[in-house]
Parts: C-alpha cells; sequence; structure tokens
C-alpha cells in the first residue's frame, strides 16, 4: 500500500492544521522529534510534537484559549486541543517554542530557558534520531545532528557530549537503553561510556518516570536484551536491586524467561506478565511495585502470578474444581504463558514435555465454557442463615466446600449444596 493509498492519519492531519495556523499567522512550524524519527523507520506515529518561533503568548493568541492550555508556558509549551468535529480521533498537539536550556542544577529540568532558533533546539535535545524537524508542507527532512545517517545506521548516538547529556537529565540513562531495546539499535560506544560512568545518577529520578521507562523496554520483544543492558551499563542495581542481586545464572533465566514470553493475543505483552518474570526468580515485585509507584491493579496481577506461578504443575491430575479455580482469574492467560516460559527457561529438550503442564493448562482453558469456569455460587451465606447455621469463621469453609463441588458438578441446586455443607 502506497502513501497515498493509506487511510489519513488524523494526528498528522490535525498537527499539519496547527503548524499550517502558525505559519498562516507569520511563523515557522516544523514537527519535530519521534514523530520525524516514526515516521522515516516506516511507522505511524503515536503522537506529533511542533516547534516553531512563535512564543508561547502567540501560540495561544493564534488558536484562542479554550483550545490551548499553558502546561509549560515558563519553558515554551501549549497543548492545543483539536475540535472534535473537525478533527475526529486526533489527539492533542504539544508546541514548543525553539529554545536552548541554561543549566540543570538538580539532573531533572533546565534552570532557564531562552528561546532561539531550530538548530539551537536540535541540539539541546538527547539523541541525534530524536533530533529531526520536518516541514509538514514539503516533507523535507531538517537534519542538524546527523540523525538521519545514525537512523540508517541503526546506532543511538547522544548529541553532542554524552556526558553533557546524561548529566542535564538523568532519565536519558534509561530512555537510551529503552531506545535501544524498542528499536534495536546499536547502542554507541562513547554514550554507553557515559552512562555507565553517571549510573547513580539516576537515583535524582522519580520512581514513577522510572517506571514509565520501565513498562515501555518490557514492553519490546527484545526486553531480554534490555535488562541485560541495564546491568551492563549498571542501572539495574539501582531500578531492580534485586534482581541485579541474583547469581549469574538466576539473572540468565530470568533474561531468557523474558525472551521466550509470548504474546496470547493481538498487542503487546502485559506489563503484569513481564514484570512477573522479571522477579519469578526474586519471588516478589514488591520492590517494583513501591519503588515505580505502581497501580494497584498492576501490583495486584503482578503478585497473583507470582504467587500462583508453579500452581499448573500436574494439571491432568488436578481436580476440576482447581483447575477452574486456577484459571478462573483475569490473570489465566498470563499465568500459562509464565509458566511455560519459566519451564523452557529452565531447558527445554524439544520434546515439550517442559511445558506439557502449560500446554493442559492452555487446553482446558479454551474447551471450558467462561460460564462454567466461574459460575455464580449456588449456596450464599443467606442461604445459610435462612437454614438456621449460625454466621462465624466456619461460614467460608462451609462455602468454599459448597463453590467446589458445583465446580465438580457433584452439586447442582442450592438445595444440595446445602444438605452436602449441613450433613
Amino acid at each position: 500500500m502506497t502513501d497515498a493509498e493509506r487511510p489519513a492519519d488524523p494526528n498528522r492531519v490535525f498537527a499539519s492544521y496547527v503548524a499550517e495556523e502558525l505559519s498562516r499567522a507569520g511563523y515557522r512550524a516544523l514537527f519535530a522529534g519521534g514523530c520525524v524519527r516514526d515516521r522515516l523507520l516506516g511507522k505511524t506515529p503515536k503522537d506529533y510534537d511542533v516547534a516553531t518561533d512563535a512564543p508561547p503568548a502567540a501560540v495561544r493568541e493564534t488558536f484562542g484559549r479554550k483550545r490551548t492550555l499553558a502546561v509549560g508556558e515558563s519553558f515554551g509549551v501549549i497543548v492545543v486541543l483539536p475540535n472534535r468535529r473537525r478533527f475526529p480521533g486526533a489527539q492533542q498537539v504539544e508546541v514548543a517554542t525553539f529554545r536552548e536550556d541554561a543549566g540543570y542544577a538538580d539532573g531533572r529540568r533546565p534552570d532557564a530557558v531562552r528561546f532561539s532558533t531550530p538548530e539551537a533546539d536540535a541540539l539541546r535535545r538527547d539523541f541525534t534520531i530524536n533530533g529531526l524537524f520536518e516541514d509538514p508542507a514539503t516533507g523535507e527532512v531538517i537534519d542538524f545532528v546527523g540523525g538521519v545517517a545514525d537512523l540508517e545506521a541503526g546506532v543511538l548516538r547522544a548529541i553532542g557530549d554524552p556526558a553533557d547529556r546524561m548529566a542535564e537529565d538523568a532519565l536519558r540513562m534509561l530512555r537510551f537503553v529503552r531506545f535501544a531495546t524498542v528499536l534495536e539499535f546499536w547502542p554507541d560506544e562513547e554514550t554507553s561510556a557515559a552512562v555507565l560512568a553517571a549510573a547513580d545518577n539516576i537515583t535524582a529520578v522519580s520512581g514513577e518516570r522510572i517506571g514509565q521507562e520501565m513498562r515501555r523496554l518490557l514492553a519490546a520483544p527484545r526486553r531480554d536484551q534490555g535488562v541485560a543492558m541495564l546491568h551492563a551499563a549498571g542501572l539495574l542495581g539501582y531500578v531492580a536491586p534485586s534482581v541485579a542481586a541474583l547469581s549469574p545464572t538466576e539473572r540468565s533465566r530470568t533474561r531468557q524467561a523474558l525472551r521466550l514470553l509470548p504474546g496470547w493475543q493481538p498487542g503487546p505483552v502485559s506489563f503484569p506478565l513481564t514484570l512477573a518474570a522479571l522477579y519469578a526468580q526474586v519471588g516478589s515485585a514488591e520492590e517494583a511495585v513501591r519503588g515505580w509507584r505502581l497501580s494497584n491493579d498492576e501490583a495486584r496481577r503482578s503478585e497473583d502470578l507470582l504467587a500462583n506461578l508453579g500452581a499448573l504443575g500436574g494439571f491432568e491430575a488436578l481436580p476440576t474444581h482447581r483447575k477452574k479455580r486456577l484459571l478462573a482469574g483475569a490473570f489465566a492467560r498470563d499465568l500459562i504463558a509464565l509458566e511455560r516460559a519459566m519451564r523452557r527457561a529452565d531447558g527445554d529438550d524439544g520434546t515439550g514435555t517442559a511445558t506439557a503442564d502449560a500446554d493442559a493448562a492452555e487446553t482446558f482453558l479454551n474447551e471450558t465454557p467462561a460460564a462454567e469456569l466461574s459460575p455464580a455460587p449456588l449456596l450464599t451465606g443467606g442461604d445459610l442463615i435462612a437454614a438456621g447455621c449460625q454466621p462465624g469463621p466456619q461460614f467460608k469453609q462451609m462455602l468454599d466446600e459448597a463453590y467446589d463441588a458445583q465446580l465438580d458438578g457433584t452439586v447442582r441446586s442450592t438445595e444440595e449444596a446445602l444438605a452436602l455443607v449441613t450433613r
């Protein structure tokens, strides 16, 4: 399919409109950064950024205050919101004034900015492949930093002095590993050395920002190489110290399991699954849950996976109710994927016996209707009270016994369930 035959990308359509309106107002406006990189790689950009010589106040004046948000006006950043009727499906566009930064005392954000030129703006960015501009009207790529050559060579390189770039924002060290992993680019040796030398500065980065980078890194198909690179760069001991403290054999098994994780549905492998694989040799992901400020759902799902790792052993011989309880949760396919990856990481001789339990569980899950895996209980606490039973600790045991029998198919009505537990 040619570019002319592809459906119009609503994000590019709206971003082009933003750039065109700024041009009509007398300003220069270019696509900047990741959207240019992704287009040159043949990918559809997830979002678009526009860089311009228009000052923030002029951007707001051009689009109106109802359609703009001053999210970082002191740094020259204004968000322009799309009219949903005119631009259905389009995301907001971040418009930033060309700038150069003056110092990074805290290793996270510039102390001050000075509005400047496109070239100066490119030189302040992190990596050459992210320092590109594109003229939306002509498609011309504007390259002040050698980013096009590095894209063609598949090399990830810092702009200018790598030590300076890493000192300005310590998160760039994690971004270096993440981009190399996601894009499968060769890490430039000088930039790699700068990351290793400054690795301890990652402690200046918040847990939330570290978590955001780790989600993206672990979503990449070559996540195993990303973890190996984190260790080689001296970063793993700060972002996942328990994993870094594993023996070489355990770390090797961890990386092998990460590599073997499949996608069981269209789209990327789930983050709780990759996190569980990363911490399988440790036994708990609590360190990452707290350190990376993960959501309650991410924490629960990853810990559920780790708690049940190994529970599929001898699956064929398990009673039916145990099989159904194991596979009734939303994480069932992730559990199967984790079990299979860990067993193969132990060493599959090619006969398939290492993954027999996971294979049997997957077959059972595919062949059992969801309504049978997790039916509504025939017996409730209200039924027990109505039957004259006194509430107490024994209620849970009685209800569990009745539900197991229901899952096994040995009771099929409330009356049968009640008779079973009150005998």
